[in-house]
């Protein structure tokens, strides 16, 4: 049967034997990713579907967050730009799942969003998806690059504005070095900031996020940070986070004034390389919806390939009212 539990009250040793099943990216199911987001910030609470059969066997887990404000709860299995979605080997699972957790709140909450970014689940067919009509689906791609292939033939892949970058970048004597002290940890948070405004939105956590990340993830070598200096002056930055056979490009902030000596494409190809030399199988840069059509130009040019996955989303009717009112109020006062 399914049920929610608290991340504190879960079994860690039989939790962690479940994952070890699937070729998932671990880091984003780790007990100390979860643990890092739900103490970043006072409204968000991380909590567990689970699926057990009679013998308390494990069949199927669903980590999500719970956020609270003015009355509206948001249920949401991606967090901040990472990967998510229902581990299980029964497609069927996934379903009964997604319908158990609307019906767990319907009971609890007025007015309500459930958000499932189902990437590593058995990845229902639309088919199936379509005759699942309580919740709406958008396609997604996430671009990766096969490492298997080697750095050389990887490198030969890149378009030819990438390949002219990286060379302007090593002439310019850049300097790329893993992030070690809190000094250069929010250095990075300040470029994050940066990029974010420079880009008119809000970067989406706390520095408290990632001073948990530096201190829980990296000592497991399941998050690294690394910055790109030009005579001792930051002019680019990354975090990673790391699987067992997955690299997953989060976030490569940049100053534009510095731009010039092109740091954050070296950044992306040091770590490549380094993906590679260590057996790594896959580099992930990240998700964007199908119409990106910019962004996912960018991501090809590193020789990527795409890989479709659903966003399923539910919201209720109150929250769609209250959504509606709000969507044509702004239009009013424009």
């Amino acid at each position: 049967m399914f049920k929610i539990i608290r991340l504190e009250d879960i079994q860690r040793d039989k939790y962690n034997e479940f994952i070890e099943q699937f070729k998932c990216f671990d880091a984003f199911y780790s007990l100390e990713w979860l643990e890092c987001l739900e103490k970043c910030e006072n409204n968000i609470e991380i909590f567990i579907l689970l699926y057990e059969n009679c013998q308390k066997n494990i069949l199927a887990i669903m980590p999500f967050s719970l956020r609270k404000k003015y009355g509206i709860v948001i249920c949401e299995s991606m967090f901040a730009g990472t990967y998510g979605g229902m581990l299980t080997h029964d497609e069927n699972l996934t379903i009964d799942g997604l319908r158990f957790l609307k019906y767990e709140f319907m009971k609890k909450n007025k007015a309500f969003q459930i958000r499932i970014f189902d990437y590593y689940s058995t990845q229902i067919d639309n088919k199936t998806l379509s005759e699942f009509s309580e919740y709406s689906v958008e396609e997604y791609i996430a671009a990766t690059i096969n490492l298997e292939d080697g750095y050389n033939k990887i490198y030969d892949a890149y378009k030819h504005n990438i390949r002219k970058n990286i060379k302007k970048a090593i002439r310019e004597d850049v300097n790329i070095k893993e992030i070690r002290n809190i000094r250069e940890l929010k250095e990075f948070y300040k470029m994050a900031q940066y990029t974010y405004n420079l880009h008119k939105t809000v970067l989406p956590y706390s520095y408290t996020l990632y001073e948990n990340i530096f201190h829980i993830m990296c000592s497991k070598n399941l998050a690294k940070f690394h910055i790109a200096t030009k005579n001792d002056i930051p002019i680019a930055a990354s975090i990673h986070f790391f699987s067992k056979e997955e690299v997953f490009n989060w976030l490569t902030p940049s100053y534009r004034e510095y731009q010039l000596y092109r740091g954050n494409t070296l950044l992306i190809d040091q770590i490549i390389k380094m993906s590679c030399d260590k057996g790594l199988t896959t580099y992930n840069l990240g998700a964007s919806p199908k119409d990106s059509n910019g962004l996912l130009s960018f991501k090809h040019s590193w020789g990527a390939d795409d890989r479709m996955y659903n966003y399923i989303n539910y919201t209720n009717d109150l929250l769609r009212t209250i959504l509606n009112a709000k969507r044509i109020f702004c239009n009013l006062v424009r």
